[in-house]
């Protein structure tokens, strides 16, 4: 049966579109977050047995005719019980009121399979004191068409091997950049996204584009072109992605990626009736007016097989999304951005800023990009900076009033109150800062946070959307500044004898061949535009060593050790912090001893001794396999694409010191 619009068959899909995904717990709290076709209130109970412990009810926000989105918490405790414990297994079951019609979980996601045996519901449990006894999974970068298989379902048999035992299934999901791919997208699951955004919004979105020399024009998203979208981005915007031509933009295409890579709720029914490559064509040929003359000829003359064999990569991809629809409803999950998530290179450079900032098109991709990020994935991170009964009102909370029932033009008038909430800024702004840097108002969302558990504590850093930049244009940014590093790391809560773990999207440090690529920026940007054709190759994204923002980070981090008093010696700050972190795709392990009589830039007057080990774990991608990444893991640290580059660049590897 040929693909059909999702408009012809949204009435037949369940209420619930995506979810339930488990998302921050506590002692005291469960929040899960739902996106639904239908305004409703939901109630969630967390039981333990048939009693339940916990409730909370919440409404959705309409952020569109067709989608609504929650994330509702139970906090409310229940007589006789104080909280829940470490060493149980948990139940949670929702209730959903649609104007007096209430319908079970069951019946509101057509009998998906969410609960492992022998549970009936979906659960959890808490994560131990003793952390040797702690199962915490860690990964990034998951593009739906990569290559190779999809390992985020691997989750799915870990849970169930171990459901029923509180210590041997795993406790948290750290996902820690690029949980979906905004400028890489395959072009099957491009037609589905832009088809499915006008869909669930129920209206249609318009964005300014210039295309070359050519005035600006107004343009439905839907209508956009390849060339409109790959012109437009680049030479009006300044995107430096290599792989613009499907690039999302409009709101409801961000938000349709999120519901499309947690659940298979929205894929067309059977699974194998994806757009084909004669449906490709036709709508893209169909659109071409709006793009540059010749290009339609090549989309005439695309890659027919290498588009077919993409396709079925996805529908791989589709076909494992029961396993992680149900892993993502039974393990306590938190999340942060990397680029992807709006377009890849994202605040790398100062240049790319000031493109991006100058430009409404590059403006209104960005708000659209974090504006999804904040409902589907942040607002779970921090269910408290969205609690519409505080007093003041959190930023959450603001921006879901701003979002509650928008349509095509009041979306177009409340880009200014969106940019601010989401710590967004026109160039002009962020030129008068000195130095020039990207930054949230004080009254804007806060991207960072800390997960609380009672053996261990983890510090999710911001390091995309806090930068500042005092070098060239073409310069990388400083990832942390002072401040920053103070507020994101050192006034967190004490973390006293429990075990440090810092998440940082970028490596710290990163393998010797990015190391040496950095060194040389000017040779790598010519090699990889000759060889990759890739103008801006990502040469700035990972904490260099040495370099002073590094060691600003890591005294920041000892200031997190406990203070130990040796005789004849003074205090030292001594102990372990492990880093976590993701971005190149290839997994790998570091490990650095700090041991100093004084820090960088400590008081000549007052110096601390630190006496500190820092372990970092970097995940390899849940789905995004390259020559290059199994070459990585192949030679290890010194693996290079080129001999040459290896035997020029690249020293041996051996341990280093400075």
């Amino acid at each position: 049966m040929p693909w059909q619009s999702l408009s012809a068959t949204l009435s037949a899909k369940p209420h619930v579109l995506a979810g339930p995904v488990l998302r921050k717990v506590t002692s005291r709290e469960v929040t899960v977050w739902f996106a639904l076709r239908r305004a409703c209130t939901i109630t969630l109970k967390v039981f333990q047995g048939n009693n339940a412990i916990l409730t909370g009810t919440t409404a959705t926000v309409a952020v569109g005719v067709n989608l609504h989105i929650v994330a509702v918490t139970a906090d409310k405790l229940q007589p006789p019980h104080s909280g829940l414990i470490e060493g149980i297994v948990y139940e949670y079951d929702a209730i959903f009121d649609f104007g007096g019609l209430q319908i079970t979980l069951s019946g509101a996601t057509h009998n998906a399979s969410l609960a492992y045996p022998p549970f009936t519901r979906p659960s959890f449990c808490l994560p131990p004191a003793n952390v040797n006894q702690l199962r915490l999974i860690h990964g990034s970068c998951r593009i739906p068409h990569g290559n190779g298989p999809d390992t985020l379902p691997l989750l799915d048999g870990l849970i169930a091997q171990g459901a029923s035992n509180p210590y041997a299934r795993p406790h948290q999901l750290m996902l820690t950049g690029d949980q979906i791919y905004a400028d890489d997208v395959g072009y099957a699951m491009s037609m589905m996204l832009s088809d499915a955004g006008e869909a669930l919004l129920g209206w249609s979105e318009e964005v300014s584009v210039k295309f070359m020399s050519q005035p600006p024009r107004t343009i439905r998203v839907a209508d956009l072109s390849l060339a409109g979208r790959e012109i437009g981005l680049m030479f009006d915007a300044g995107f430096t992605s290599v792989d613009l031509i499907c690039q999302l933009i409009g709101l409801g295409e961000y938000i349709a990626m999120y519901l499309f890579v947690w659940s298979d709720a929205l894929w067309p029914s059977p699974a194998a009736d994806l757009p084909t490559y004669g449906q490709i064509l036709a709508r893209f040929q169909a659109n071409e007016q709006l793009g540059d003359p010749g290009f339609g000829r090549r989309i005439g003359n695309l890659d027919r097989s290498g588009i077919e064999k993409q396709t079925a990569r996805t529908l791989d991809f589709r076909n494992t999304l029961p396993q992680v629809r149900r892993a993502l409803a039974n393990i306590p999950s938190y999340m942060i951005f990397d680029d992807h998530e709006i377009t890849d290179d994202w605040n790398m450079t100062r240049l790319i800023c000031q493109t991006m900032y100058s430009s409404d098109l590059g403006l209104r991709v960005i708000q659209n990009g974090l504006t999804a990020y904040a409902l589907c994935q942040h607002w779970g991170n921090m269910p408290n900076q969205f609690d519409t009964s505080a007093t003041p009102l959190p930023a959450g909370a603001k921006l879901q009033l701003v979002l509650d029932g928008i349509n095509a033009a009041t979306h177009a008038t409340a880009g200014p109150a969106l940019r601010r909430l989401l710590g967004v800024h026109e160039h002009a702004v962020l030129a008068a800062r000195r130095p020039y840097s990207v930054f949230h108002d004080a009254d804007a969302l806060d991207y960072h946070y800390t997960v609380e558990g009672p053996g261990h504590q983890i510090i999710v850093t911001d390091t995309r959307t806090w930068r500042s930049f005092s070098g060239g244009a073409h310069d990388g940014g400083e990832f942390l500044p002072g401040a920053q590093l103070a507020r994101q790391i050192v006034n967190t809560p004490p973390t006293g004898d429990r075990a440090l773990l810092v998440v940082l999207t970028t490596n710290a440090p990163p393998v010797q061949p990015i190391r040496s690529t950095t060194r040389h920026p000017v040779l790598t940007r010519e090699v990889a535009l000759k060889f990759e054709d890739d103008g801006s190759p990502d040469i700035y994204e990972a904490w260099e060593l040495p370099a002073k923002a590094t060691d600003r980070l890591y005294k920041a981090i000892s200031e997190k050790l406990p203070l130990i008093t040796i005789p004849f010696a003074g205090t030292v700050r001594r102990g372990h912090a492990i880093l976590l972190s993701g971005d190149v795709h290839t997994s790998f392990a570091s490990r650095l001893l700090f041991n100093a009589t004084a820090r960088f830039e400590d008081p000549q007057a007052s110096p601390q001794p630190v006496t500190a080990v820092y372990a970092q774990l970097v995940a390899s991608s849940f789905r995004k396999q390259t020559g290059n990444t199994v070459g990585q893991h192949r030679d290890g640290y010194t693996f290079a694409p080129a001999w040459i580059v290896k035997k020029i660049l690249i020293p041996d590897h051996k341990p280093e010191g400075y």
